[in-house]
């Protein structure tokens, strides 16, 4: 599965958009942009999908795997007056990307709702109503199923 971090906090715009390279403050309300996570250096660390669904968190989709590694990294650049929060969140969601023709039904079924006509473009995000589901343009993020 996907690593998934949250970033919670008055500050999680900020200080997210000063570690990537989309322009993280212009997803306030609602959307998504793909970004390259650098360092103090510049130096490439990542590639991640950044979603704003509206709330009061941001999610940041990474490389299966790397949560914890993309955690601590973050963790390093939190100064004791940054309002934000950075949390490891891969086991409590679980994402799906489907093509063709069946994809609307198939992740209608996958998630267990109706889904909204048009589904979003590539760049879109939408927040499935009474779910703690999104749709990013040809897949879904939701909330994990309780083992």
């Amino acid at each position: 599965p996907l690593s998934v971090l949250s970033f919670t906090g008055p500050d999680r715009h900020r200080f997210l958009h000063g570690l990537c390279t989309a322009d993280v403050n212009a997803l306030r309300g609602a959307g998504v942009a793909e970004s390259a996570v650098v360092d103090a250096a510049g130096n490439t660390q990542d590639l991640l999908t950044v979603l704003d669904g509206g709330g009061d968190e941001l999610l940041a989709l990474g490389e299966p795997g790397r949560g914890s590694e993309l955690h601590a990294f973050f963790d390093r650049y939190l100064f004791p007056a940054d309002a934000v929060s950075v949390a490891e969140a891969s086991g409590e969601y679980s994402c799906y990307e489907v093509v063709g023709e069946a994809a609307g039904s198939l992740l209608a079924d996958a998630l267990g709702s109706e889904l909204p006509h048009p589904l979003p473009a590539n760049g879109e995000v939408r927040r499935l109503d009474g779910s703690a589901a999104w749709l990013l343009g040809s897949g879904a993020l939701a909330a994990a199923a309780p083992a």
